[in-house]
């Protein structure tokens, strides 16, 4: 693969402490130092992350980084991967069977080259005699060679995904990979191309210190804002006061509509830059960092055969989880056990102020529920519990107007006034969604997950909070249907889930819906609570907290966790969510 110039890029990831005070004070900064208008610079730190400047060498991405940090900016460098790229041949025939999950190139130290990755069957019966077939590809588009090598799941069951590995010599100058998927014969296999690419991976250089002045070069400055900013401008959203109560499948319409300009809003929140990284599997075992006994001299293939061969066996992956674990019972009365010490500051609150009757009526009660849980966008809920206590009482009354909204406390990328401005025009929109979930009275969980998250700024993570606090707060006039409800698998679950053995982080990584990681955590989750699975979330999460837990991410302490008697504890020497999970995007 020919060398080429490295290219960087500068993305402004938040101002001081993101107050309006400390955005001001930068952009007069910038403004008067290089007469830079006030408001072009107004419209970039408006909103972040943001990239600001794109095509820079190295050394003028360190300048403008320095320089901008200087002036309290929070900055991120990310340089373009230089990488050949990869087709998937046999996407136009139909229907597809096979889905491409992954692939990459990566050099040995040996100087080889491999090329990776994973493929899926989304056929609805098994497939057999799968091969893979990769041909190279020079600088001038000319055929260079081509290897062909089986899959190591064959037969690979409906739903079912399977790694690849294919090893070419290292003194190749590769600019195009083909991948193909066939049978022994030759026969092709229609696919589907489902890889998440990446361009750019952040950069960490350590010359890069905040208050580290240097000479700044004005050119790189000052066109900030002329060619290469992805600035757009948003419009305020429609207020919804005077409207007719709508029905839930209208409410998620008109939520749906309103989806792109909610989704710029939200961007504000984000604490980091999404970095397009490539779901990558590390399918060599010798880097030493797994340790089990019975697989350690085992290679590759002959572990994934083996799965293969239990899997043919026994039906399905569920059976196969499931005949593992002599602790499940255990583990069922730990969660119980979970649920009945430990009340979160909201909900013990909440439960105070229903004691005192301070709630009008049902109503109000769900309201109070989905405001607190709009208000938690950080882990901290002591300032969104501040937040609730401060409005819950004058929500009810008609005609308010901003005014009436009392001061609150702002968040990471909010300033108080500015949090305090969103809360009221998200109203209507809180009392419509409570009025309809007491109106329907029984619901699917994710019917109502997606009612919920049509409320601004109301997310995923937000709607599962309301849903939890609605379940275990109130019992009487609502029910929720949650057996279809779906586990949460953050970084924290997925390290508790590996050291139980529910996953193995070398090979059952998560990539997102129906990876191995997630087929995995979900029917463990269904076995342990059949009629509500995402039952196991909390108090997973609570263990692996670094802050209050004891699964650490390396070294975990394990005296006094929930499931300290029965837990295997595997893969303590390092961080299985950091081996076995890949952002997906």
């Amino acid at each position: 693969m020919e060398q080429q110039r490295e290219i960087y890029r500068i993305i402004l990831n938040g101002i001081g402490n993101n107050s309006l005070e400390d955005k001001e004070t930068f952009c007069k900064k910038i403004a008067g130092l290089y007469g830079i208008p006030y408001e072009k610079l107004d419209k970039i730190v408006d909103k972040f992350p943001v990239v600001i400047k794109k095509n820079l060498t190295k050394k003028k991405a360190e300048v403008l980084a320095k320089s901008l940090k200087s002036f309290g900016a929070k900055v991120l460098i990310e340089k373009k991967l230089d990488s050949p790229k990869i087709y998937l041949e046999f996407q136009k025939f139909k229907p597809p069977r096979l889905q491409l999950d992954s692939a990459y190139l990566k050099k040995t130290p040996s100087g080889a080259w491999n090329i990776l990755g994973r493929v899926k069957n989304i056929y609805k019966e098994s497939l057999n005699d799968i091969w893979v077939l990769i041909q190279l590809f020079n600088e001038q588009d000319e055929f260079i060679t081509f290897e062909e090598v089986p899959i190591p799941i064959n037969p690979l069951p409906p739903g079912e995904i399977s790694p690849f590995k294919v090893v070419f010599e290292g003194t190749l100058r590769i600019e195009r990979i083909s991948i193909a998927f066939k049978n022994s014969s030759g026969f092709p296999i229609p696919s589907f191309d489902n890889r998440k690419k990446k361009e750019w991976i952040e950069v960490f250089d350590e010359n890069i210190e905040e208050n580290q002045s240097s000479k700044i070069e004005n050119s790189i400055i000052r066109d900030i804002y002329i060619q290469d900013s992805y600035i757009t401008t948003t419009q305020d959203q429609n207020e919804f006061e005077g409207q007719n109560s709508l029905g839930s499948d209208e409410l998620i319409q008109r939520g749906e509509r309103e989806a792109e300009e909610v989704e710029k809003e939200v961007e504000r929140e984000e604490k980091s830059v999404d970095l397009q990284v490539d779901l990558k599997l590390d399918l060599e075992l010798e880097e030493g960092i797994y340790n089990q006994p019975k697989t350690n001299n085992r290679t590759q293939e002959e572990f994934s055969l083996e799965i293969s061969e239990k899997m043919h066996e026994e039906g399905n992956i569920e059976k196969e989880v499931n005949h593992r674990f002599s602790w499940i019972e255990n583990f069922r009365k730990s969660i119980e056990e979970f649920y009945k010490k430990n009340d979160d500051i909201f909900s013990s609150w909440f439960k105070e102020i229903r004691e005192k009757k301070e709630f009008e009526n049902e109503f109000h009660s769900i309201l109070t529920i989905l405001i607190h849980a709009r208000f938690v966008q950080t882990e901290e809920q002591e300032s969104a519990l501040k937040n609730t206590e401060r409005v819950f009482k004058l929500v009810l009354k008609p005609n308010i107007l901003l005014d009436d909204i009392p001061q609150i406390e702002g968040t990471t990328f909010f300033s108080s006034e500015e949090w305090r401005e969103l809360f009221y025009r998200a109203l209507t929109r809180l009392k419509e969604v409570a009025n309809e979930i007491i109106k329907k009275k029984r619901w699917e969980i994710l019917a109502l997950e997606r009612l919920i998250q049509v409320i601004p700024h109301m997310g995923e993570q937000n709607s599962r909070l309301a849903i939890g606090w609605m379940k275990r707060l109130i019992k009487n006039n609502i029910e929720i249907d949650s057996t279809n409800g779906k586990v949460f698998i953050g970084e924290r679950l997925y390290r508790v889930a590996s050291r139980l053995g529910v996953v193995n982080p070398i090979f059952d990584t998560y990539q997102g819906e129906n990876s191995m990681g997630d087929i995995k955590i979900q029917s463990f989750a269904k076995e342990v609570f059949p009629q509500d699975p995402i039952k196991i979330e909390d108090p997973m999460n609570w263990v692996g907290n670094e802050k209050v837990g004891f699964c650490y991410p390396i070294e975990p302490q394990c005296g006094g966790c929930l499931f300290e008697e029965y837990c295997p504890k595997l893969y303590i020497s390092f961080n299985p969510s950091g081996k076995g999970m890949f952002k997906v995007f």
